[in-house]
């Protein structure tokens, strides 16, 4: 396995290697990426009921991640945004049991790993490109 590092370090490391364009487009690939990771698939297990209902921890895990990249390379009212969904995620885990913000925690953690991960591969992948 790879070394984790958090997504938005990642990203932070690259402002010095890509111009804002390049970067932000590589966010939105890795975020694409994200999108298309089946939950399960991401967790290792099945998903549980509540895990599936309307008010889905892992659909907010990925929001979040998803917000994380944007505001960490500086997209338009990615910030804002940011602050609106955790606010949001608050609610919900004041209003949910605690096994949603254990399931919200537990997904949140593998979004950013995978995050990293596609991140990690996509700037070595352009490193190649560019030699």
């Amino acid at each position: 396995m790879t070394e984790y590092h958090d997504p938005a370090w990642v990203v932070q490391r690259a402002w010095s290697v890509y111009r804002l364009p390049a970067l932000q487009e590589l966010i939105n690939r890795t975020i694409a990426e994200l999108e298309l990771l089946a939950p399960s698939e991401l967790l290792g297990r099945e998903l549980s009921s509540f895990e599936e209902s309307p008010c889905n921890p892992v659909a907010e895990a990925l929001k979040a991640c998803s917000e994380e990249l944007r505001d960490a390379c500086g997209m338009a009212d990615s910030h804002e945004q940011r602050a609106l969904h955790c606010g949001l995620v608050r609610s919900y885990m004041t209003q949910q049991p605690v096994a949603w913000q254990e399931a919200f925690v537990e997904a949140l953690d593998k979004y950013r790993r995978a995050a990293s991960q596609a991140l990690l591969a996509s700037f070595d992948a352009q490193a190649a490109a560019a030699s």
